[in-house]
């Protein structure tokens, strides 16, 4: 095998051939994590109620101010509706959960639970992980297309009908008949050697074009449809300068941890509402225990 020519070139081929799959699933599945979370933070209706209602809150607590008149919520200002704290410890955060309870729209803050993990989708924000693998599967298609042309000209014109003839089967090519080992190994023997594994080469590398220029094909979808999300996300939260992953990284990284606040606040008055209901419980019990006769509430 290593008298073969561009033995090196063939085997940079098959090893592009076993891993392109692999490595065009991971790119998509990055790309699906942060376009799904993406989506999810700028579809999130309750999320937006919430963001609104803040905005309201903190225009109406800077009145008279030059901050008192915000067109919207600044991400860099979201830990501080958690760190800024009233009476009793609460903060901006609880307020509106109280708020939203007392309007009967509590179940707007259970967006939190549509949220996927906004901090799993940062770590598949950088470039590496799509841009730069479709680069890499872009790089490494077009050296085994260059392998195989090459190939399939070293064949003669018999061998290159067959190789055709293989590519248009569906399956795997058949392995072709090769003389035993024990065989006397004549120069004839061994060029009609060399042409059988030329012309397996040029048949298994022209399908692996083929499907791997479909998986190409497929994430430059992806990445497009991606970039037009993000663009979308980052005009949607005001995150507008400096490059799009380290933009989207901060709109993760602020919604994350608004998100954990805005489920602390939701479970707190969820337990608060409990213990209001059982002790409203437990007085109708007793009252009724002390009065027999009085009517059930």
């Amino acid at each position: 095998a290593l008298r073969w020519p561009r033995f090196a070139a063939r085997v940079e081929a098959a090893c592009f051939r076993a891993e392109f799959d692999e490595q065009a699933w991971d790119a998509c599945r990055a790309a699906d994590k942060v376009a799904a979370a993406v989506a999810a933070l700028v579809g999130s209706e309750g999320l937006g109620r919430v963001l609104r209602y803040l905005l309201k809150a903190g225009n109406a607590l800077n009145s008279g101010l030059a901050s008192g008149d915000a067109a919207g919520v600044a991400l860099g200002s979201l830990g501080a509706f958690a760190t800024a704290r009233g009476k009793g410890g609460a903060n901006l955060v609880d307020y509106v959960a109280e708020i939203f309870a007392e309007r009967g729209q509590a179940a707007d803050l259970d967006f939190v639970d549509a949220l996927p993990s906004l901090a799993e989708a940062a770590r598949y924000v950088d470039d590496d992980h799509t841009r730069g693998a479709l680069r890499k599967l872009r790089s490494g298609l077009a050296q085994v297309q260059a392998e195989a042309k090459a190939a399939e000209a070293s064949l003669s014109s018999a061998d290159r009908k067959r190789a055709a003839a293989l590519r248009k089967k569906s399956g795997e090519a058949p392995a072709p008949e090769v003389a035993s080992p024990a065989a006397p190994a004549t120069a004839k023997g061994r060029a009609a050697l060399d042409a059988q594994a030329t012309v397996r080469f040029v048949v298994e590398a022209g399908r692996c074009v083929d499907e791997a220029a479909k998986a190409v094909a497929g994430l430059e979808a992806k990445i497009a449809a991606l970039d037009a999300a993000t663009k979308k996300c980052r005009a949607y939260f005001g995150a507008t300068g400096g490059p799009a992953a380290a933009a989207l990284k901060l709109v993760f990284g602020a919604l994350d941890g608004f998100a954990s606040e805005v489920r602390r606040s939701r479970d707190k008055l969820r337990r608060k509402l409990a213990a209001k209901e059982r002790n409203a419980k437990r007085a109708a019990a007793a009252a009724a225990k002390a009065d027999p006769a009085a009517p059930a509430p």
